[in-house]
């Protein structure tokens, strides 16, 4: 996985198309799996995020993960 590239234009608008790109991939594939399976993925990413050593990133992860959850409650109710 190391080796792939994944070329993205250095532009801002299309780095952000590309980020909301992913958090919907991410979410759609939580909510293919399942209640219980997604929400231990969830619980799995909230304590790695609360062990990371950088706090500014984790703070970044925690906004991330809390709009994917938002977005799941969205699409399964």
């Amino acid at each position: 996985m190391n080796n792939i590239d994944f070329p993205t234009n250095a532009t801002p608008e299309e780095m952000a198309r590309e980020i909301s790109g992913l958090k919907a991939i991410l979410t759609l594939m939580l909510i293919t799996m399942g209640q219980a399976d997604a929400g231990k993925v969830i619980l799995k990413m909230e304590r790695l995020i609360a062990d990371h050593p950088d706090m500014a990133e984790a703070e970044t992860f925690k906004g991330i993960v809390q709009q994917m959850r938002q977005a799941y409650r969205q699409e399964t109710c």
